[in-house]
């Protein structure tokens, strides 16, 4: 997999109540049908929930959310395009899955669950994201006994576009409400995993305002992982711009490597 280099963000607290950040993507996602491209991924943030509790064997409960640029839909066996995705495991329930308008569940096969590494639902839906500015947020909206419902909503800022990706509903476990742990991690992925970054055209996303809890608590440090092991050609640099708090992500064929592994910026 030559494709997971990322960035671990830092908010100072064990768990946040919602996330947004800012995304500006300086040009459209690669499209090199010639060497099998399939899906560009920008993964916004992941976390594992309930990481500490013995059931669920140090995983916790994963849940990731992110724009792709190719998406794909199980129950009618096609490609959509361009959109949104946000998935949680340790679940099968279809109760635990609400639609954003336009949208459609992600219920896996036996053999996709065992693909993927156990039992997940998700949500899906069409946006038409590329070159631009974009505004992410996953927030609660909404909570019963059985837990709280999430919603992963993206805005494109330019136009004023926005879409809502669907729910998620995260369990309270023995009185303890599910939110979202520190320490979550942006990444790009580029399928198929056999794809060299070497050979993938340059492609540059910019972080920026990457706040939690309704916007008072600004991100205070990034830090750098790169996964060279996966990708020898190391087509990939992960920069803070200047004082400002904006992560520059570049990954692709001339990119040269200028931060070095697990660097710290400080954001705040």
């Amino acid at each position: 997999m030559p494709t997971f280099h990322g960035i671990m963000w830092d908010f100072g607290t064990p768990e946040i109540t919602d996330l947004q950040m800012d995304l500006v993507i300086h040009s459209d996602p690669p499209d090199d049908p010639a060497n099998h491209i399939s899906t560009i991924y920008c993964q916004l943030y992941d976390f594992r929930m309930f990481a500490d509790r013995r059931e669920f064997v140090g995983k916790g409960i994963y849940s990731y959310h992110g724009l792709q640029s190719n998406v794909f839909d199980a129950n009618e066996q096609t490609w959509r395009g361009s959109g949104l995705l946000f998935s949680r495991y340790q679940s099968s329930d279809r109760g635990d899955v609400r639609l954003g308008s336009g949208g459609w569940p992600e219920f896996p096969t036996p053999q996709h669950a065992r693909d993927e590494g156990g039992e997940f639902v998700g949500v899906r839906n069409k946006f038409d994201w590329g070159k631009g500015t974009y505004r992410s947020h996953v927030l609660p909206v909404d909570e019963d006994s059985a837990g709280i419902w999430y919603q992963f909503k993206t805005t494109n800022t330019d136009k004023g576009d926005s879409v809502v990706c669907g729910f998620l509903r995260f369990p309270t476990i023995d009185g303890r409400r599910p939110l979202i742990p520190n320490g979550g991690t942006s990444w790009i992925e580029v399928t198929p995993h056999t794809y060299q970054l070497s050979d993938f055209p340059s492609w540059h996303v910019t972080f920026r305002n990457v706040v939690a809890n309704g916007g008072k608590n600004r991100a205070r440090s990034a830090a750098v992982r790169y996964a060279d092991d996966q990708a020898p050609a190391r087509n990939s640099d992960i920069s803070q711009r200047g004082i400002s708090g904006d992560v520059d992500f570049w990954v692709g064929n001339g990119v040269i490597r200028r931060t070095p592994d697990r660097a710290l910026f400080r954001l705040a």
